[in-house]
């Protein structure tokens, strides 16, 4: 079904509209392909095809590549250390555990501040805070009298 959606699509069976999978393929056509050849491929894959032969091979050739760059396969990402030996990798492993252990702490810390019945209950203010409400007291007495 694929492979008749396929040939639907690019008209030959061929797998893109440039009928060459490798960019060397695509050179040998072009230089085996003629004037007429050349401009049928151009306005195929979406090139003005009022230019010259040489002109036109070379928009081809680029249109490919872009073509390429954007169809192509991706690469996979690599492990950074694949290839550590076993004492970098449980150097890693156990700072990771330590790394683990300390978030654990301070999210069950910082869960118990959230949560805690004693953050409810009036706190104990500041001698500085006490001194200044003292004098705020005695300031207020003294002016009623």
């Amino acid at each position: 079904m694929k492979d008749q959606i396929e040939q639907i699509s690019y008209g030959d069976g061929e797998s893109n509209f440039f009928g060459a999978q490798t960019s060397q393929e695509l050179k040998e056509r072009l230089e085996k392909a003629d004037k007429f050849e050349l401009r049928g491929l151009a306005s195929k894959v979406g090139i003005n095809p009022s230019n010259n032969n040489a002109h036109l091979r070379e928009l081809i050739l680029k249109s490919f590549r872009e073509y390429q760059a954007r169809n192509g396969p991706r690469p996979q990402p690599k492990q950074m250390f694949a290839e550590a030996s076993e004492d970098v990798i449980q150097m890693l492993t156990s700072i990771g555990k330590i790394g683990e252990e300390e978030r654990d702490k301070r999210m069950a810390e910082a869960q118990k501040e959230r949560t805690s019945i004693d953050r409810l209950q009036p706190q104990p203010e500041p001698e500085a805070k006490k001194a200044v409400k003292k004098r705020v007291k005695k300031a207020s007495k003294k002016t009623k009298k």
